[in-house]
This record gives C-alpha cells, sequence and structure tokens, in this order.
C-alpha cells in the first residue's frame, strides 16, 4: 500500500524535472567597435566568440581601450508571457578597476519568441564565421560608453 503514493510521486517528479529542465543556448557573439570615453577599440573584422550556457554567460573579456580591460556578460531567460514562451536576451558591459570588474551598464534585455537549434558542429561551420543580428548601445551623451556588435542566439 505504500507503494503506490511513492511511485505516483516519483512519477510526478520525474515527469516535472523533465519538462521543466534548463535548457542549453549557444550565443554567437562579435564584436565590431568598443568605445570608452574618448578613446576606441575597433575590430576590422570583428572578433568572434561561441559561448555555451545555461543562462548567464562567463565575463568574456573582449580587450583592452588604452590599457582598461572591457568584458560583455549575455544573459538568456525563458520565461513565460500570456501562456507563450519566450526567451529575454540582455547583456551588460564592464571594465576592470584595479583588479575587480565593474559594471558600465545593463543594457536590459529584448525578447525572442523562438529561438533556432543550434547545428552539430556550429564550433567549426557556423561559428567561425561573424554573428548576424547587430546591436548598439549606448551610454550617456556625450557618449561614456558605446558599442556594436553582433549576437545570435541558439537553442543548445
Amino acid at each position: 500500500m505504500q507503494m503506490k503514493p511513492l511511485a505516483v510521486f516519483l512519477f510526478l517528479f520525474l515527469a516535472f524535472t523533465r519538462v521543466y529542465a534548463q535548457q542549453g543556448f549557444v550565443v554567437h557573439l562579435t564584436i565590431d567597435k568598443v568605445f570608452l570615453g574618448s578613446d576606441s577599440l575597433v575590430f576590422k573584422k570583428g572578433k568572434t566568440w561561441v559561448l555555451h550556457t545555461k543562462s548567464k554567460t562567463d565575463t568574456v573579456e573582449i580587450g583592452q581601450v588604452r590599457g582598461t580591460p572591457v568584458a560583455m556578460v549575455t544573459d538568456v531567460q525563458r520565461v513565460l508571457v500570456n501562456k507563450r514562451v519566450q526567451f529575454k536576451i540582455g547583456y551588460a558591459f564592464y571594465k576592470k578597476v584595479f583588479g575587480r570588474w565593474e559594471l558600465i551598464r545593463h543594457f536590459g534585455y529584448v525578447a525572442r519568441y523562438d529561438l533556432v537549434q543550434a547545428e552539430k558542429n556550429f564550433e567549426t561551420g557556423r561559428g567561425k564565421k561573424t554573428a548576424k543580428e547587430e546591436y548598439s548601445c549606448q551610454w550617456s551623451d556625450p557618449a561614456l560608453f558605446a558599442a556594436k556588435f553582433r549576437m545570435d542566439v541558439y537553442k543548445e
């Protein structure tokens, strides 16, 4: 008699964790330009990364603007909006001050209703090329910080 409730609990637990298991994402990122104050860092052909994440990427150092390291973090969230799955993609930039990453600005989120599945050999194929979707962000006027980059997000 005790086995039936245990079996039902186990079935529901496995079904729930299987349905709501966190899905991985592939972030294809190409940085073109970064402006910090009156100085800039420009990559003529873009600098490209392929990142794998469950939600938030590690801090990716882009390069240095006049000796100041600049980095980016991307955040992908799967949310339910009006009974429909939506993907929120956010990004933030950091600069290194006295050996610690200091937030320059979080530029909010963009919404995507569907993401394409990444190809099996993404890093050796499409991942070697530049990303496609263009982004541009600026903070303050005159600009204390600005960036131009391309970023594509795929389901893993």
